[in-house]
């Protein structure tokens, strides 16, 4: 069992407002599948059917449900790293469920041709917290769902404390035994730093569980992290664990960018002192247009022929994003990896997403291998599943 692949789009969604999950960022993996990176990477979909065990108002713009079921134990719990951005899809409100166990591979698309009526609605969230029980098998799953002035059936049916409900959720199965490192990660997941010393997180407030699971993965750790944050309240300011900047969501863009900017001349300043001046390699920065499809370019995206990047170029730079070498590295970029450079996390609306993104590979020279890009929504618009 395996995970929704890199479908979920990510995250505590305000699904009033979100975008729907296209371009490259497939609910149905066959199209991942497709590329010419993941021959060897396992797609298996995995359902389990749970409750709604209880119901919280952790903060004004908050709800978190927990999850309990026999099912739990198909899932990934997040092994020793934690979940950090792990995501998983609730099916609500179904009177004829997906079901559970393994679906196959065009699942999505089948789920998509069941009568509206009867196939409930498929919504997209982080895994807040998950609980073990004292033989450490996974008992519960708690979910963040962002509560907005917006209507919507995920907000409407999370507002409503649905203790009792029954639902299906799709999220990470149990990796392989014996597998270990990349192939035990649940499939989906995009936060992956590699070697870097620091780490920046980008977050509005649908991103916000994502990052405070994250946060908490490396508490302790040797990374230096910080994050930028936005959020619809004071009230819903909560310690992170890292250094965080909470900041009003019109002035997001600028904060990220600068907090960004920083991070990554203080680490090339540094470098130059010690190796000399490097010139920045060439890049390619596809334009997305945000309105008609899901920016959603990553590292192991990247590394796998997608997101309109050359998969030849894709391997030699695979070095940057794991901290190896494979082979002939562009010039300027080969060494890197033995520099420890930054990564960056961005998720939240498209378009300032996209903002940041120009700053940091366009202006600041930043690898596109360094950087996690997720813009999943748009103002004004509604998921669409």
């Amino acid at each position: 069992i395996s995970f929704l692949l890199l479908v979920m789009a990510t995250f505590a969604l305000s699904e009033a407002l979100i975008a729907d999950h296209g371009g490259v960022v497939p609910e149905d993996r066959e199209a991942l599948e497709a590329l010419p990176g993941v021959a060897a990477v396992r797609f298996e979909v995995e359902e389990a059917r749970l409750r709604v065990a209880g119901a919280e108002r952790t903060t004004p713009s908050f709800m978190r449900l927990r999850l309990e079921g026999a099912d739990l134990a198909l899932l990934h719990d997040g092994g020793p790293a934690g979940l950090r951005d792990t995501r998983v899809k609730l099916e609500i409100g179904a009177s004829e469920p997906l079901g559970s166990g393994v679906l196959p591979a065009h699942w999505y698309r089948a789920w998509r041709e069941m009568p509206a009526a009867t196939r409930g609605v498929l919504r997209t969230y982080t895994v807040a917290a998950v609980h073990h029980d004292d033989a450490g098998a996974l008992a519960a799953v708690d979910v963040d769902v962002l509560l907005t002035d917006h209507a919507g059936p995920g907000v409407d049916w999370a507002r409503s404390e649905p203790v009792g409900d029954e639902l299906v959720l799709v999220g990470p199965g149990a990796p392989e035994p014996g597998a270990t490192g990349e192939d035990a990660d649940p499939v989906g997941l995009e936060y992956r730093p590699g070697s870097a010393r620091d780490v920046v997180l980008i977050a509005d407030a649908t991103a916000l569980p994502a990052a405070r699971a994250i946060a908490a993965s490396e508490a302790g750790g040797p990374r230096r992290v910080r994050a930028v944050v936005t959020v619809p309240s004071e009230a819903d300011r909560t310690e992170l664990g890292v250094r965080t900047d909470w900041v009003p969501g019109t002035a997001l863009v600028d904060r990220a960018v600068d907090v960004c900017a920083t991070t990554w001349l203080r680490w090339s300043r540094a470098r130059e002192l010690r190796c000399g001046p490097v010139r920045p390699a060439r890049q390619v920065l596809p334009e997305v247009d945000i309105d008609a499809e899901t920016l959603w370019e990553t590292p192991w995206l990247l590394a796998h022929g997608a997101a309109g990047t050359d998969v030849s170029t894709t391997a030699a730079l695979t070095g940057v994003a794991n901290g190896t070498s494979h082979g002939p590295t562009p010039e300027g970029l080969g060494t890197l990896s033995v520099e420890r450079p930054p990564y960056f996390w961005v998720a939240g609306e498209a378009g300032d997403v996209v903002a940041v993104r120009r700053a940091l590979v366009r202006d600041l020279g930043v690898p596109r291998q360094r950087v996690a890009f997720m813009g999943y929504w748009r103002r004004g618009r509604a998921e669409v599943v």
